[in-house]
């Protein structure tokens, strides 16, 4: 047993405590809300049978709960033993993915149990992600108490899965069949799972107050979609009918009625989306009628009759007619503009487009429109259909102004200008229903590019594949909207499936940067443990070689195995094979000490080859080298020469600046600090400690190339943040005051990708574009 655990073992037998008793008392909470819920059931059940089903079941919870609680508490205090005699803790029935698959059996699952199994694996990855800071930070306390190894999710003691396991053993106390299981589960979900916020802060303090890793940044890793942060009201809705859903699914198999439970939901949804699709009529409408009061002003339009009372009647276009002379100017593929294959056949991996070749696009976007009116008379196309050509056209004039979206992107999504010009003739709905598939198509266009798409590595992200969703659309699309649909699909999974790479990737590096940071933490401590005990003496270099080579690596993997190592037995054994190597040399000269000095040596070289022992014969040479030196300074036959040739080296080394061996690694922050940072650099390095991982900068490297990069991991030991590029492979290590410099010199800021969708904000650029210049003149 690791001393660390041994001596916080009154510690975690107190947290054992506060979670038998808060545990319990939810348990408590949810037996006697059960009746009730169960009354409920009764009075929904259709069937006699399903009456008498839920009020055999109120009685077998009043007679079998106290068993139930037992059961529950000796599982919860099972797991805490496991835990403090250093072994996994067993499951009776595997409950994981994983553990199920470790079992490498085979058998049909039928679909009630099923639905049991996801039901206690739902209740897991719920409280998991609510409770994700809380629950990172007690796996990290817990794994550094029992040595430092990470422990997974099933051996946290009183964990989520830990919890969740206990309960599913007890519940077998009740004899259920699956239809019950599954409410008591949902009870058991709403009354104890969803509590369980409280208790994880409470069992961290109890260990911080202990010293468990006190300082253990609470930011990391950041839990995806936010959803360690408070939940809305909406969410709490949200939550609440997730919770009734195992409810009604079991009280339909049980014979109740379960469309009484289904309705509100749904018509919550029903008035979300009509809410938005109201406010993006609302734009749309107001955007309209400032381009009416332009459109009265311009003499391009005096013939057209919604926009010159005076003018002649004349015969408009219908919409099969404008949206077939839309097709003739569209492009037959996003070639303009973009290169082709290379000489040899290849995707070019880069491609760089200036200023000019996006004003090249922007001449072109205008030219398809001036060449739609010249096939087309304007006056002659419905005022709806104007509108909706020129708002089109000023969405695509937002995409090339779209700020860090790289120009290839913004070339590459100008070629469907054309296509969006028939959406939007086709299907109003485009814009003003945020939902409209084109349109989420065009937001994730737009997004992924500021994401995914490098100029200078187009191979790497979602280049190539956009562009075959642009080509497709270009080839195949003339009035068959669902086409949208189907490349909108397919690029979201393939976003979806970079993100995913990037994430573990990203997770991998993380924890490549925490072994070093754990090595060169534990080699910092050693390093400084044989300083402090070697102080100012000087010692033969044989010496000095073996203490700040063999024997300080065999300190650094003692501490790497047991950061709490230091108060132990083992740790004191190690100590005092430096007290008795230093003890050897000086009293190298004192005759009175030989005698001694033999006896020591044979113990002294024992405890020295078996300390070594666990880092294999590596130093081998280091080791020969000081047996034969130490062995010479017990000869009596050998003390003069012993004494010379230490006097000779020590006489050596009097002549040079002091200077020991350090750790590759031991150079410290403070060690690397220089003149006063300025006061505005202060502030800004206080501003950088608060930042989230995960905040994207971009950053001027010595060559003046800009680069995206992602904050993915801090280290306390040197005080050096981690970078990682959109793949999430390492990409920059810099100290916090170096990239507080390059901010207040403007070689680095700090990326803001826009939160509301592209065309959303497209569409209230236009808005208030068009009312700061023409809403003064309606209103006068």
């Amino acid at each position: 047993m690791s001393s660390s655990l041994m001596r916080l073992q009154p510690v975690l037998k107190d947290c054992r405590d506060m979670a038998l008793k808060t545990l319990t008392d939810h348990l408590s909470t949810m037996f006697d809300k059960s009746e009730q819920a169960l009354l409920d059931f009764i009075d929904k059940a259709d069937t006699n049978q399903g009456q008498f089903q839920f009020i055999d079941a109120i009685s077998t919870i009043n007679s079998t709960k106290k068993m139930v609680e037992q059961r529950f508490r000796e599982e919860i205090a099972r797991g805490f033993s496991e835990y403090l005699n250093e072994k996994p803790i067993s499951y009776e029935i595997p409950l994981l993915e994983v553990q199920i698959k470790a079992q490498q059996t085979l058998e049909l699952v039928d679909e009630l149990e099923l639905d049991k199994r996801l039901s206690l694996q739902k209740m897991i990855s719920r409280t998991q992600s609510q409770c994700f800071q809380d629950i990172y930070a007690l796996g990290q306390r817990l794994s550094i108490i029992r040595g430092g190894e990470k422990l997974v999710d099933q051996d946290v003691p009183a964990g989520p899965v830990h919890i969740v396991s206990a309960f599913q053993l007890a519940a077998q106390e009740f004899a259920f069949p699956g239809n019950l299981l599954l409410i008591m589960y949902a009870l058991y979900d709403k009354f104890v799972m969803r509590q369980l916020g409280d208790f994880y802060k409470q069992f961290n303090e109890k260990l911080i107050e202990a010293g468990v890793f006190p300082n253990l940044k609470l930011e990391a890793p950041k839990q995806p979609q936010n959803a360690a942060e408070s939940p809305t009201d909406e969410d709490e809705s949200e939550q609440r009918n997730e919770a009734e859903k195992p409810l009604r699914t079991v009280a339909d198999r049980a014979g109740s009625n379960p469309r009484q439970g289904v309705q509100p939901t749904s018509q919550s949804n029903k008035t979300t989306t009509d809410e938005e699709t109201a406010l993006g009529e609302e734009i749309f409408n107001s955007i309209r009628d400032l381009m009416s009061s332009r459109r009265k002003q311009d003499a391009n339009y005096s013939s057209h009759p919604d926009y010159n009372p005076n003018a002649a009647p004349r015969q408009m276009i219908d919409t099969p007619a404008l949206v077939a002379a839309i097709d003739r100017i569209q492009p037959a593929s996003s070639a303009s503009v973009l290169p082709e294959l290379d000489v040899e056949g290849d995707k070019p991996n880069h491609i760089e487009l200036g200023a000019e070749a996006i004003e090249q696009v922007r001449v072109r976007l205008v030219e398809e429109r001036e060449h739609l009116f010249r096939g087309v008379d304007r006056n002659t196309i419905p005022s709806a259909d104007l509108d909706t050509i020129e708002l089109v056209g000023m969405l695509f004039e937002h995409v090339l102004n779209e700020e860090d979206l790289p120009n290839i992107a913004k070339a590459l999504i100008s070629h469907l200008h054309t296509p969006y010009l028939k959406v939007a003739i086709l299907d109003h709905h485009f814009l003003i229903d945020s939902r409209h598939t084109a349109r989420r198509l065009l937001n994730l266009m737009v997004e992924s590019g500021l994401v995914w798409i490098d100029e200078h590595d187009l191979k790497r992200g979602i280049y190539y594949p956009m562009r075959e969703g642009v080509n497709r659309i270009l080839a195949e699309f003339k009035d068959r909207v669902e086409i949208f649909t189907e490349v909108f699909d397919t690029l979201t999974k393939q976003v979806e499936e970079l993100n995913q790479k990037a994430k573990i990737v990203e997770t991998r590096t993380q924890e490549a940067a925490k072994g070093r940071e754990r090595l060169a933490s534990a080699r910092m401590r050693a390093h400084r443990f044989v300083q402090e005990m070697i102080g100012d003496r000087r010692l033969h270099p044989i010496l000095e070689h073996f203490l700040n080579h063999a024997w300080l690596d065999k300190m650094i993997l003692m501490l790497l195995r047991d950061p709490m190592i230091e108060t132990s037995a083992d740790w004191r054994q190690v100590l005092s094979v430096i007290d008795d190597i230093i003890w050897m040399y000086e009293s190298r000269t004192n005759l009175e000490a030989k005698h001694l000095q033999q006896e020591k040596l044979s113990g002294l070289k024992r405890r020295i080859e078996d300390g070594l022992a666990s880092v294999g014969d590596f130093h081998q040479p280091d080791l020969n080298a000081l047996f034969s030196y130490l062995e010479s300074l017990a000869a009596k036959e050998q003390l003069d020469e012993a004494t010379s040739a230490a006097n000779a080296a020590a006489e050596r080394l009097a002549q040079i600046p002091k200077k020991r061996v350090q750790g590759e690694a031991v150079t410290s922050h403070a060690n690397q600090e220089g003149a006063p940072l300025p006061a505005e650099v202060r502030e800004i390095v206080q501003r950088l400690k608060s930042l989230k991982f995960g905040t994207w900068f971009e950053l001027e490297d010595d060559n003046h190339q800009m680069h995206q990069l992602k904050l993915s991991w801090f280290s306390p030991v040197t005080q050096k943040y981690m970078f990682v590029n959109k793949s999430g492979v390492q990409a920059l290590v810099t100290p916090i005051e170096k990239l507080a410099l390059q901010m207040h010199n403007n070689r680095a800021k700090i990326l803001r990708y826009p939160s509301v969708p592209f065309v959303d904000r497209a569409l209230d650029s236009v808005l208030g574009m068009l009312q700061r210049t023409f809403g003064s003149q309606t209103s006068n």
